[in-house]
């Protein structure tokens, strides 16, 4: 009788386990704002800024922003000594679950000739931003003139709907794959894909990854 009456518990234990193992993938997939807390502070320069770099320019969306792809990113940009600068839709917080972003310009106010690179952070709220004609505008006047162009996660259908990945190669959050080939790109399974100037990473999972290669893209035209 004791093994019967065990089992119920053992049952509740398990599924309490797989639950919670769940919860914490779907907290690090492209359509949730994953991070939590430590992933989420603020990031901070770990170099200081390099003299004769140019700015880079970092798209959030306003809301539902991917944290651990925007923190890897900034780290890694900052640490390579690129000044940075940050746009959204609206202008002033892009939010993200406990997590506020301070903008420094709209999108509509950005000139991709003043930057370096131009790179779109992911995350469920990135939707918002595929048929924005300022971005896409941003974006195609950044690659014609030969910048770094990259985006991660849902972000690279911005790209797509753009036209700078047609007849390229590039890779996106698996749930959006048609959005690029319908565009004329051909998606590869990585993680993270270049093509030239234009790198694209497929999630959150690819955000070290991705941001990497954009400092080893950066740092090439140097």
């Amino acid at each position: 009788m004791r093994s019967r009456k065990r089992a119920p518990r053992v049952a509740v234990v398990v599924g309490l386990v797989a639950l919670s193992a769940a919860l914490a993938a779907l907290s690090a997939a492209c359509g949730g704002v994953g991070g939590g807390n430590d992933a989420a502070q603020t990031p901070t320069a770990t170099a200081s800024r390099s003299p004769g770099l140019e700015e880079v320019l970092i798209v959030v969306p306003d809301e539902d922003f991917q944290q651990i792809e925007y923190k890897a990113v900034v780290d890694a940009l900052k640490t390579a000594g690129y000044p940075l600068v940050i746009a959204n839709r609206e202008g002033g917080d892009s939010f993200s679950g406990d997590v506020a972003v301070r903008s420094d310009l709209t999108i509509a106010d950005a000139d991709a000739a003043d930057y370096e690179a131009v790179v779109l952070i992911g995350g469920p709220g990135a939707a918002a931003l595929f048929d924005d004609v300022d971005l896409q505008r941003l974006v195609r006047t950044a690659a014609a003139d030969g910048k770094v162009v990259a985006a991660i996660c849902l972000a690279p259908v911005v790209l797509a709907r753009a036209g700078v990945l047609e007849g390229r190669q590039g890779t996106v959050w698996e749930d959006e794959v048609a959005a690029l080939e319908s565009e004329g790109c051909t998606v590869v399974g990585a993680p993270v894909v270049t093509d030239g100037l234009i790198v694209t990473g497929n999630g959150p999972e690819a955000a070290e990854e991705f941001a990497a290669t954009v400092v080893e893209k950066l740092q090439s035209r140097q």
